[in-house]
């Protein structure tokens, strides 16, 4: 009926699939009409092991202590959606991601936000706001 077909897409969409098999009365299996339902788990509602935009590893392989975030242990990219860049990119993202997010010690983030302001401020600001303070 209608109902148990749509009970079936259901149970299909939230990770059970539906197999039907068809047996004899002598219990061999037969291609024909048949009442025997078997249902079964899949392995993950995810893909798994999947390389995506020239990645070597999966996303979620690294784990970024400062930001926070989850990244590719590859090139230690924190964008999901980012090409791999390799060595260099590796050495690049790592420098952005201390310059925005800190390595992850206590007060790190807070020094890399006052190195970015600092970068903002004119060099004329900085010597005046620092002789202020003084």
């Amino acid at each position: 009926t209608e109902r148990e077909r749509a009970a079936e897409k259901r149970k299909a969409r939230f990770g059970v699939t539906v197999k039907e098999e068809h047996y004899s009365r002598d219990g061999r299996a037969k291609s024909g009409a048949g009442l025997a339902k078997t249902y079964t788990n899949q392995k993950s509602k995810y893909e798994e092991d999947v390389f995506m935009n020239g990645h070597t590893t999966v996303w979620g392989s690294y784990f970024h202590k400062g930001a926070f975030r989850w990244g590719f242990a590859d090139d230690h990219s924190l964008m999901k959606s980012s090409y791999c860049t390799g060595a260099t990119g590796r050495a690049a993202n790592d420098e952005a991601n201390e310059m925005r997010y800190g390595n992850g010690v206590a007060g790190s983030a807070a020094l890399a936000q006052a190195r970015e302001i600092l970068k903002a401020m004119p060099k004329t600001d900085k010597a005046s706001s620092l002789s202020k303070a003084r």
